[in-house]
């Protein structure tokens, strides 16, 4: 090629800048569509996350609520104890009391009930 640029040459030079142009464009396309795609992939994620993040707050919540802490716990197992001890005094005062009555009524001579 030691002539002068013919028109077949900037014919070819042309369609070859021509083709690189359409393949860059379509390639361009390609990336700002996947790039949207990507965008509102990320919103919907965001949008999720934000949703189970306050889903566990009020799972959280729930269980703070319904559940009871071990202080809780200890002091009513301590309060069930010592109502159960003042019963058993009960008790144990009661059979006192009827051991003293059937011993009175035996001593009065009314052994039938």
């Amino acid at each position: 090629m030691t002539g002068a640029i013919t028109w077949e040459f900037v014919t070819a030079i042309a369609g070859v800048l021509t083709v690189v142009a359409g393949i860059w464009r379509y390639l361009e396309t390609r990336i700002n569509r996947a790039e949207l795609a990507a965008q509102d992939i990320r919103k919907d994620l965001e949008t999720r996350v934000a949703l189970l993040n306050s889903s566990l707050t009020t799972v959280q919540l729930m269980a703070a609520e319904k559940y009871a802490s071990r202080e809780v716990l200890k002091e009513t197992k301590d309060e069930i104890i010592q109502h159960m001890e003042r019963v058993q005094a009960s008790v144990d005062r009661l059979s006192v009391r009827l051991d003293s009555a059937m011993r009175s009524r035996t001593a009065f001579g009314d052994d039938q009930i």
